[in-house]
């Protein structure tokens, strides 16, 4: 497969297969081509975080490099697939190979996600990575919430380390314009807490009614709108 070299570590993919929509590449933890992202640490390890975008092509953030020269698979899945677990309909994560993970237990761990930082110093600049790994995998269907249990954090004067770790968590359902999750401010990925009732959709609403919130779901940390189940 053929890419396009972009500016500001981004590639053009050009071609498309069956059962995988592809798009651009973004390369993360500070690398701006393939060999200079970090080694991914085992088999476990997430190599791609893949946002299927609503009005562009899916973007791909690669985020380490996968052993003996494999390629990290490309672009969005969208059939079911032993290379991708969905957190999200529109938020994926692609594995360096063929894994079949065990399913998850109601009390165990199923996703860790890491977020490093170095501080910047006259010598070097600061810099930021995030990694994930897949312990094991949640029903890859709309039933699911990858719920956030605890953190932790390392530091001291020149490092930064922060532990999320997740579960599965069955939906439960939820009233007529209550809260139902969080739908992301960039791709508009939505993280739902619980079913909407029927004839009700978990949305954004429109208006003053209208809230952010800083938010940590699977994958995403920053700033996300309050989504509620309100009348199609």
């Amino acid at each position: 497969m053929k890419a396009a070299r972009l500016a500001g570590g981004l590639a053009l993919l050009q071609l498309c297969c069956c059962g995988v929509t592809l798009g651009f590449v973004e390369y993360g933890n500070g690398a701006t081509w393939e060999r200079e992202l970090p080694a991914c640490a085992s088999a476990r390890s997430v190599c791609s975080l893949v946002h299927r975008r609503y009005w562009l092509s899916p973007l791909e953030i690669r985020l380490c490099r996968c052993p003996h020269k494999e390629p990290c698979p490309e672009g969005f899945e969208t059939a079911p697939s032993a290379w991708a677990v969905n957190i999200t309909s529109r938020t994926q994560l692609k594995m360096c190979s063929a894994w079949q993970p065990t399913n998850c237990t109601s009390d165990q761990t199923s996703l860790i996600m890491r977020t490093s930082r170095t501080f910047p110093s006259p010598e070097r600049q600061g810099t930021k990575e995030i990694h994930a790994d897949v312990l094991c995998q949640c029903a890859q269907d709309r039933d699911v919430y990858y719920r956030r249990t605890h953190g932790n954090n390392t530091a001291d004067l020149t490092y930064y380390e922060q532990r999320q770790y997740f579960r599965c968590a069955p939906l439960s359902e939820c009233k007529a314009r209550a809260s139902c999750g969080h739908i992301t401010r960039d791709f508009y990925a939505t993280y739902k807490t619980c079913h909407c009732p029927a004839n009700h959709l978990c949305t954004v609403p429109q208006g003053r009614n209208r809230k952010v919130e800083n938010v940590r779901e699977a994958m995403y940390e920053g700033a996300a709108y309050q989504a509620l189940c309100l009348p199609r």
